[in-house]
C-alpha cells in the first residue's frame, strides 16, 4: 500500500513538472516558457547582488565611522591621561 502511494506521488510530480515546464506545450512555445523562467532567475539574481552590494557599503561606512569615533576616543583618552599627569 505505502509503495503504490509512493509511485502515485512519484507519477503526480512528473505530471506537475511536465506541466510546470510545459513540455506538453507545442516546441516554439517550450522555449518561450523556458526564456521566462531564466529571465526571471536573471533578474532575482541580480536583484539579490544589488541587496549584497548595497549591504557590503552599508558595512563599510559604518566600519569607517567606528574607526574614526574609535581614533577620536583613543586621543580624547590621551589626553585626559596627560591631564591627569599633569594635575
Amino acid at each position: 500500500m505505502i509503495e503504490n502511494w509512493h509511485t502515485e506521488q512519484s507519477i503526480i510530480d512528473q505530471n506537475l513538472s511536465v506541466q510546470l515546464w510545459g513540455i506538453s506545450l507545442p516546441f516554439p512555445m517550450q522555449l518561450n516558457l523556458a526564456e521566462k523562467v531564466i529571465l526571471n532567475f536573471i533578474s532575482r539574481v541580480r536583484l539579490a547582488v544589488a541587496k549584497k552590494d548595497e549591504t557590503i557599503q552599508k558595512l563599510k561606512s559604518q566600519y569607517e565611522s567606528a574607526l574614526e569615533r574609535c581614533s577620536y576616543l583613543e586621543e580624547l583618552l590621551e589626553q585626559q591621561r596627560r591631564d591627569f599627569i599633569l594635575k
